[in-house]
């Protein structure tokens, strides 16, 4: 409750600033959100966050003594913990550009624990027009928020569609109608996996930040929007060694990965479609399949290790039409486990690496009047889950099919 009042202040004094400063700055703030309820059935257990809320894919068999699968179980909740408040400001000329400050909370809290707000995105925006400098953490730059998903389920199409929110500083030009974008992040709430579990560490300790490079072609006015983006990040796993002897070791082992993704968004008066591709390497930190591996153990003395990627396939494709109160829309994702390419000796630090593959198919139906939205969603993921590294280069063998069906429905208001 304490972390809810000093929220709550927090806000109270941020309006309290910016109305006693319109007269000398004429700066202008705003509010908008939603409240969003969502009641959901599971026709098994699934792996994913916050109570089921955050969906990934189904959870693999695990036999009782009578050989019962006891994740053949089904699951019920209901939450409003997507329910977001934002606040912009419009401030002054700050070098010779026009300035904007964004903040938006939600409540999904950390961890399991709801009900607690949550710094969903904050940052400043310095526009000169064509030239735009971004600081401040917003979604990862393959995230694009011109082509995603228009799902009703709150995963944002997970593990097919990359998700993260990062603390970045990103510079954005136009020529015309093509949009260059560069981008320096580093990671907070969305991280990297590795010995000590999941951390912003490995990626702190590389001493660089992640780094991304995009190309954008139309824009919204056109109705088409086309680009492809490249990412390099470099992590380090560990910064000592141990010997079977328990003797430390100071190291400096990285690995570096390389990301790439397209993406096409086309929108008419009457429909919308969204289709992205991507290509990634040790994509733990975007919600997606994968990670990477220890090779081999290159010293025995020392306990000196070099990693590989694991590599990751994905792509998807949203359909939406509106027709009066109507929406009808449907999303076709299918991602797989690419493996290493090369010999392992283990362990692995990913996500899914039991995983061969993952496909999704839903379809939902939503009924907007003014400010009020209910929609109804089913969903149907399919995991195949089989030996992890069972071709000895981070690949699955014998993967078998393991499904589930989620039905949702939405009550969201906006104000």
């Amino acid at each position: 409750m304490k972390k809810i009042y000093l929220v709550l202040l927090f806000l109270i004094t941020l309006k309290v600033i910016a109305i006693g400063s319109v007269e000398k700055k004429d700066l202008k703030l705003s509010f908008s959100g939603f409240i969003k309820y969502c009641a959901m059935y599971d026709t098994r257990q699934t792996v994913n966050a916050r109570e089921g809320h955050f969906l990934l894919y189904p959870e693999a068999p695990l036999y009782d003594s009578e050989n019962i699968d006891i994740n053949s179980a089904p699951n019920f909740n209901m939450t409003t913990i997507s329910s977001t408040l934002k606040f912009s400001l419009d401030g002054s000329e700050v070098l010779n550009a026009r300035s904007q400050a964004f903040i938006e909370f939600d409540c999904w809290g950390s961890k399991n624990c709801f009900n607690l707000f949550r710094v969903r995105h904050a940052y400043a925006k310095l526009d000169w027009g064509n030239t735009k400098l971004i600081f401040g953490q917003y979604w990862h730059p393959m995230s694009v928020v011109s082509c995603f998903p228009k799902i009703v389920s709150a995963n944002s199409g997970v593990p097919f569609h990359p998700i993260s929110r990062n603390p970045q500083i990103r510079l954005v030009h136009e020529f015309g109608i093509l949009q260059f974008t560069a981008c320096l992040f580093t990671q907070r709430d969305f991280t990297s996996i590795g010995p000590d579990g999941a951390s912003s560490q490995y990626l702190r300790n590389s001493g660089i930040p992640e780094v991304h490079f995009q190309l954008q072609c139309g824009n919204a006015l056109s109705g088409i929007q086309a680009g492809a983006g490249i990412d390099y990040k470099k992590l380090v796993p560990e910064i000592y060694t141990e010997n079977d002897e328990g003797e430390t070791f100071a190291t400096k082992e990285s690995l570096s990965g390389i990301s790439t993704m397209g993406f096409i968004s086309a929108k008419t008066k009457y429909f919308i479609v969204n289709a992205q591709g991507i290509y990634a390497q040790n994509s733990y930190d975007m919600m997606m399949l994968g990670g990477y591996a220890v090779k081999k153990t290159t010293d025995k003395e020392t306990g000196e290790k070099e990693f590989s990627n694991l590599n990751t396939l994905s792509s998807w494709v949203d359909f939406q039409s509106k027709v009066g109160w109507g929406n009808l829309g449907f999303f076709i994702a299918y991602t797989k486990n690419m493996g290493a390419g090369e010999i392992i000796e283990g362990p692995i630090y990913a996500r899914g690496g039991d995983i061969d593959c993952v496909c999704r198919f839903s379809a939902r139906l939503g009924f907007d009047y003014e400010d009020f939205n209910i929609s109804l969603e089913g969903e149907l993921t399919n995991a195949n889950y089989g030996i992890k590294n069972g071709d000895g280069k981070g690949g699955v063998t014998d993967a078998r099919p393991v499904s589930n069906f989620r039905t949702l429905l939405s009550f969201k208001y906006s104000f």
